[in-house]
């Protein structure tokens, strides 16, 4: 069948053939996206007769992952469930054989193009999603009625509009009950009751006006009648079937555009090996490690070719090839492996300075075969003169002679097999090879037609600046270009700065002439300007190179650790502060009540007399609490935001309540108001004092109480990450010296001799019969250094010694003898401070 013929199906073959996972979806198409209201627009469009666009399907030709139809709940009103919920779509991983069969013998399609339509369609037909057709009002129906027959009304004059829900004073029909009136072959006093059930019909039902019910049940039943039909039309839908192989799948996809999402053959061949290897979640986790963004291209082709090389004969690393003949185990044995070369062949190219930026590299495509070469060499650093000489010769040969342009498979596997050649020591042979390597730009004038980003030629260039240079520096910060960079052109060559008519080695016309020769050659000869002073932040940056080596993520992690522990600490220590807080403000605030009650109402307090110091000293504890009630919020604020944590929603509430006590007790007690304008402020400040007195004390106690929460669990989060670091950085060899033992690295320095090598010790039967196995006190500071200073129980001894709960009983009360432990709050305890 032609690739261009339409043809047209109906909303009910839509519906049977998802129904019957004969039109399914590939796993790497995105999900239902669409809201309520384009649900709506979609049933208007096709009751109106307007054109809704064509459905594409396809019939491909190799195996792959397909998932149905989304059939989720909403997530809310209106809003479709996202990616990853609770409940995930069924994906059926088909092989290439099961795929022809069923496209054969069910006629199996899978979406390409409208998703979204058919999936709208579905929902709404089948109920998964409630939508109404809402007609218009019942007397304008009747003069309709009157001057036609009702067998001749169409759906289009007696529709008003679509809702997600029944109109309460009008015909409301919901379109999966015409659904399923159609598929149940309901007959009229069927219809009759689903009508009698709905909002309008309740609503006639117990009016007196029986020819208005008969008028609206007949409506009723033809609104119904008319769905049928419209589900039934044959030419409702227009589609295009596409029986395509590989080369045309590909195709398709990479020249279609959806909303902006390109999709490319990666995403196919992701969904072929979805089963066996999830290609998505591994470049995730490659980007996420490295910090730098993956070609998958690059690493799929790497991974084609040398699989191509295991399997002997001829190498093909086009996507065809890919698509058809690459496993998911291939994937498996490789990934790791290519991956690491990827990642070290450009951190090869940065350091060696052939790339200014990852964004400006002339041609991606250059990075497999320097791939294969470290592959066959091991590393880069035991290569020698001669054959880093060929490496530079063969890439910037390359970039000029514009090798990289056309016919790229071609040529990647040309040059990985010379690369392996020169990785062996061997001869190349091949005499037209460097033929194929002569520069295209043979004088100055040829350069002024690559002015444009998009020109290996162009970008060339402006690495070669920096490969001469050993670095470039960045025009306007004056710091040294490096690969993380955002680089624009004018970071090198700074176009405002040449039209300001600066002193230069050439003439001013000339130096205006377009890019890159002349322009760049000029940005080399400028003559300095003054340097301006660095910053201090910039003086004491850190060499991002010196930030690579092994020592310095060592040194990295253990550094994080001191400051986990440290902040870990301090919310401990906060915390318990919070729970004392509480408390605190309950006593002092109920002093203030009384003494509130007494200095506003004398008469309620009765013969009680205390002195006047008591009333003023319960006010300034008051004040004082609360102060330290806000400051204790803010803090428990900042320990949230600082492990990402939502702040506390009642600060505000519990700021605002204080802020206006404090104004009306200053407003009540300051000297400096009128004794007559406070006479007349009283009846007010005492109603006041009535109404935010009780509000500020439960204000109070709920905010310290959430912040207590919030401490809590920032505590936990902590506690995790502290534990975690605890066992990396235990895996870590130290910084130039030798490994002592686990108690020796940790024991403070202020420890006197004494008591470290004081080790009353408790021994417990190995498990299976193995050596008993002995804990002392020795153990317990090593597991718990002073530097951390956090508190332990003997849940965390049993932990960290791995040893039971009596051992551990029976070495915390050894150390607690010998004064190297001691108490802490609720059964906690921590290290003596010598």
């Amino acid at each position: 069948m032609p690739d261009t013929q339409s043809e047209t199906e109906s909303l009910l073959d839509i519906v049977r053939g998802i129904d019957g996972r004969t039109i399914m979806l590939p796993e790497f198409q995105r999900d239902f996206r669409w809201e309520l209201e384009q649900t709506y627009d979609l049933f208007d469009s096709l009751i109106r007769e307007i054109f809704i666009g064509t459905i594409i399907y396809g019939k491909p030709s190799f195996g792959m992952t397909l998932r149905e139809i989304d059939t989720r709940p909403r997530k809310s009103k209106g809003r479709p469930k996202a990616k990853g919920g609770n409940t995930q779509l069924r994906t059926h991983d088909l092989s290439t054989a099961e795929i022809v069969r069923r496209a054969m013998t069910q006629n199996l399609r899978i979406v390409l193009d409208g998703q979204q339509r058919i999936t709208a369609l579905y929902r709404a037909i089948t109920g998964k999603d409630n939508v109404y057709i809402i007609l218009r009002d019942l007397d304008i129906l009747r003069d309709l009625m009157s001057a036609k027959e009702i067998g001749a009304v169409r759906l289009e004059e007696v529709l008003e509009y679509i809702a997600g829900e029944e109109h309460p004073t009008a015909i409301s029909v919901k379109l999966s009950d015409a659904y399923t009136s159609h598929i149940k072959d309901w007959e009229q006093e069927e219809k009759d009751a689903c009508f009698t059930q709905s909002l309008y019909g309740q609503y006639l039902h117990q009016s007196d006006d029986t020819d208005q019910r008969k008028l609206a049940q007949k409506l009723y039943r033809r609104a119904m009648t008319l769905l049928i039909d419209l589900y039934k039309q044959q030419k409702m839908l227009a589609f295009y079937m596409l029986d395509m192989q590989l080369d045309k799948f590909c195709l398709f996809f990479e020249r279609s555009n959806s909303r902006g999402i390109q999709l490319n053959f990666t995403d196919i061949l992701a969904a072929k090996l979805y089963s066996g290897f999830n290609l998505r979640k591994r470049i995730e986790e490659f980007e996420s490690h490295h910090k730098i963004t993956l070609n998958r291209e690059i690493v799929v082709r790497a991974i084609a070719y040398i699989t191509g090389i295991e399997r002997g004969g001829t190498v093909e690393i086009d996507k065809s090839y890919i698509l058809k003949h690459l496993e998911a185990t291939d994937f498996t044995r490789h990934w790791d492996t290519v991956c690491d070369l990827y990642a070290r062949s450009l951190h090869y190219l940065a350091s060696q300075h052939y790339i200014l930026s990852h964004d400006w590299m002339p041609s991606e495509n250059m990075v497999i075969p320097l791939m294969i070469f470290l592959r066959e060499i091991g590393s880069f650093d035991v290569m020698n003169e001669e054959q880093r000489r060929f490496i530079e010769f063969w890439y910037w040969a390359s970039i000029f002679s514009n090798r990289y342009s056309s016919a790229t498979n071609e040529v990647i596997i040309t040059d990985c097999g010379v690369l392996t050649h020169v990785a062996r020591h061997e001869q190349i042979t091949a005499r037209s090879y460097f033929m194929r390597l002569r520069s295209l730009i043979t004088e100055p004038e040829d350069l002024y037609s690559y002015t444009k980003r998009a020109s290996a030629t162009y970008r060339g260039i402006l690495n070669l600046l920096g490969y001469a240079a050993q670095g470039l520096k960045d025009w306007n910060s004056t710091q040294k270009i490096d690969t993380s960079m955002r680089l624009e052109d004018h970071h090198i060559y700074p176009r405002a700065y040449i039209a300001s008519g600066p002193d230069l080695d050439m003439e001013q016309a000339e130096a205006e002439q377009p890019p890159p020769r002349e322009i760049l050659i000029m940005a080399i000869t400028i003559r300095e300007r003054p340097a301006a002073p660095a910053p201090l932040a910039q003086q004491l940056s850190i060499d991002p190179a010196l930030l690579e080596r092994p020592e310095a993520q060592a040194a990295r992690q253990r550094g994080l650790l001191r400051a986990k522990a440290e902040a870990l600490r301090s919310a401990e220590g906060l915390l318990a502060w919070g729970h004392l807080l509480t408390w605190a403000i309950i006593f002092v605030s109920a002093i203030h009540i009384w003494e509130s009650v007494a200095a506003i109402a004398p008469a309620h307090v009765g013969a009680l007399q205390l002195p006047a110091a008591v009333y003023h000293g319960a006010a300034l504890a008051f004040t004082l609490m609360i102060d330290a009630c806000a400051l204790y919020i803010a803090k428990a604020n900042a320990a949230a935001a600082f492990v990402g944590a939502p702040s506390n929603r009642w600060t505000i509430y519990f700021y605002l309540v204080t802020a206006l006590l404090n104004a009306s007790f200053v407003a009540r007690h300051a000297p400096a108001i009128d004794v007559t304008v406070q006479a007349q402020l009283l009846p007010l400040l005492a109603g006041s004092f009535v109404l935010l007195l009780p509000l500020s004390i439960p204000a109070g106690i709920v905010a310290v109480e959430t912040s207590n929460r919030t401490l809590e669990a920032v505590r936990l989060a902590l506690l995790v990450e502290v534990e975690t670091l605890r066992g990396v950085v235990a895996e870590l060899p130290s910084d130039n010296m030798p490994h002592e033992s686990a108690s020796e690295q940790v024991m403070s320095p202020s420890t006197p001799p004494e008591l470290a090598t004081l080790n009353v010790a408790t021994t417990e039967p190995a498990p299976m019969g193995g050596r008993p196995m002995t804990y002392g006190m020795a153990d317990l500071l090593a597991a718990f250094p002073d530097g951390e200073g956090i508190l332990f129980t003997p849940r965390d001894v049993r932990v960290r010694l791995r040893c039971s709960e009596g051992s551990a009983q029976r070495v915390i009360q050894a150390a607690m003898e010998a004064g190297q432990i001691e108490r802490a709050a609720r059964g906690a305890y921590r290290r003596t401070q010598i």
